[in-house]
This record gives C-alpha cells, sequence and structure tokens, in this order.
C-alpha cells in the first residue's frame, strides 16, 4: 500500500511530542497516533512535530509566530513544499493549535510556495484549542510551562488582548477559500485548580483528597464555547471526554480516536485521485531517542526520527 495521506500532529508547547498522545504514559504505552491512526486510516504517514526543550538562556522573548514560522520551515524541511506532497491533516493540542492557526496565516499571506503548500491542508482537527485569550489563571494552567512566561505576559500585553480571537476569525475565512474542514473538540472533564499533574495516579489523588476535604474547585480550562473554532460547522464540533491538559490522549476503546479517525478520511475524499509515489526506505529510531530530544520549547521537526504507517506501508525519507 502506498502513502496517500500524512498526517502531522502537533502537541502544545511545553508538554511532551509523545505523551502527550498518551493517555497515561506512567502505566500504559498505548499511543493512539501510533497504535490505532494507522489501521483505521489506510494509506497514512502519521508524524509528530515537536519544539526545542532548551532554549538558550540569553535569546529574546519568542513568540507565536516565530514558531509558526519555524513550523513552516520545518515543512519545507521535508518536502512539503515539493509537488509529490500528499494531502494533510493536522491534529493539534491546546497551544499547538495556536501555532498551527498562526502557521496557515503565514501561509495564506506569503508567495506562491506557500500557498501551494497551504491548499495542500485538508483538515485541522484541534482538540481543547482556545479561540479567544483565556483568564490568566486559566492560560497559566494551559501552558504547563515555565519556560513559556514571556510568551504569556505578551498574550496577555494590551496590545494583544484580541490576537487569539482575531486570529481564529481569520483561519474561518482562510479554511473557506482554500476547502479547509475545521473539527474543533472541546474538553468535557474538569480539574481542581491549581492541577498540574505528572500522572494520573497523583491527579485521582490529589482530586480525592481536595474532595474528602471539602476543598478545591473543579473547573473547566476552556468552556465549549471557547474551543469551537469560527469555521466549524457543528456537525464537526465534538465532545473530548478528557481534562485540558490530557485531552490528546486516549485509551484504546475511547470512541474519540474513531470520530478523529471518521473526520480524516471525510475530510481526504475529494483527493483520492492524487497519485503517490512510490515511498523510499528510512532509519528507524526508538521513540525514547525521539523523547530525549524532543519534548520541550521551539522549533523541532520530529519526522526523520519518528513515523507511523499503515500496516504494511514502508516508512517513507521525508
Amino acid at each position: 500500500m502506498l502513502t496517500t495521506l500524512s498526517i502531522i500532529a502537533l502537541p502544545s508547547l511545553g508538554y511532551d511530542p509523545f505523551a502527550s498522545w498518551q493517555y497515561d504514559a506512567s502505566v500504559d504505552p498505548f499511543m493512539w497516533l501510533r497504535d490505532s491512526l494507522p489501521g483505521l486510516v489506510p494509506g497514512a504517514q502519521v508524524s509528530l512535530y515537536g519544539y526545542d526543550a532548551h532554549p538558550h538562556s540569553n535569546c529574546e522573548p519568542i513568540s507565536i509566530q516565530d514558531i509558526a514560522i519555524s513550523l513552516i520551515s520545518g515543512l519545507r524541511g521535508i518536502g512539503r513544499s515539493a509537488l509529490s506532497a500528499k494531502p494533510v491533516v493536522f491534529p493539534a493540542h491546546s497551544l499547538g493549535g495556536v501555532v498551527l492557526k498562526q502557521c496557515l496565516i503565514e501561509l495564506a499571506n506569503a508567495g506562491q510556495t506557500q500557498l501551494f503548500m497551504l491548499r495542500t491542508v485538508k483538515a485541522c482537527i484541534f482538540l481543547a484549542v482556545p479561540n479567544c485569550l483565556p483568564p490568566p489563571s486559566e492560560l497559566s494552567m494551559i501552558a504547563n510551562c515555565g519556560r513559556l512566561r514571556g510568551l504569556l505576559e505578551d498574550l496577555q500585553a494590551a496590545r494583544n488582548v484580541g490576537y487569539l480571537s482575531s486570529m481564529s476569525g481569520m483561519l474561518g475565512g482562510i479554511a473557506q477559500a482554500n476547502g479547509i474542514r475545521l473539527f474543533s473538540g472541546f474538553e468535557t472533564v474538569c480539574i481542581l485548580r491549581p492541577a498540574v499533574f505528572t500522572s494520573m495516579a497523583d491527579e485521582h489523588r490529589q482530586r480525592r483528597t481536595e474532595l474528602q476535604a471539602g476543598k478545591g474547585k473543579s473547573v473547566l480550562l476552556l468552556q465549549e464555547h471557547e474551543s469551537i473554532q469560527p469555521g466549524s460547522e457543528s456537525s464537526d464540533v465534538f465532545p473530548v471526554p478528557r481534562s485540558h491538559q490530557r485531552a490528546a490522549g486516549f485509551q484504546p476503546n475511547d470512541p474519540t480516536i474513531g470520530t478523529i479517525a471518521a473526520y480524516t478520511k471525510d475530510s481526504i475524499e475529494a483527493t483520492h485521485s492524487i497519485v503517490a509515489e512510490p515511498p523510499n526506505p528510512m532509519e528507524t529510531r526508538s521513540w525514547k531517542d525521539l523523547g530525549s530530544r524532543l519534548g520541550g520549547f521551539m522549533s523541532y521537526f520530529s519526522c526523520e526520527l519518528f513515523q507511523f504507517q499503515s500496516p504494511h506501508l514502508q516508512a517513507p525519507r521525508c
């Protein structure tokens, strides 16, 4: 079977690029992008995007636009600007979805090469991605990473108050003009504030303790209306039975995986006539190698390190 579709997954900023897509990495190795999705979407090649874990302390404050431009550079580096580039679907979690929005806006306002890259995008699957600026307390919990303080302060600056809202509106227009479907998943599980957990066991333990003591406040970091992107049809909005910080990780029997697979296949029905080229073999490396090199902040493209294929697919060089 030949590769007919690329799926490039973007974790949230400050999140591990592999563990983000697991239900609970501390107890279960299952990772749905690797273990379920390729089998549900024949011909799919799944890649991960991550961010440099060790930004230099003397660097200037980084912005969403900086990260988006770096993402575009990474996409070009793996052949997304080539005529042979396959249609692509982007699943994105939380602030990773904000980076994706800015990336598509940058592509829409650049030259012919970037416009070609944009027209290969068939769908964006947003998992708990804000369409407006959350309150400061929620935003700090969404980011989940102390290294992002400068970026968060920039987002909350008076000049940027409407940044996320205007970005979401622009994306809706770009999607309509270029036939890109926007799927919006909203979280349905509350968390206790403050709550930054390293494992599900820690989360459950603190939840029990707080409830027994009658303390703590359960909140949704993003309300449903804050997660629905302008341009998403009502049929393209779906619940994610997870808390915000874990909205990209699913168990093997979670029906959300099937929902995402169905959306992916629906979005590429019109592209089946594209002729796929035979893949070339590439060196494979373990996900532990990936995890040691990714999982932090800013512009590291992981395609050459880790890809997941449909059964019997060879791994092509990007």
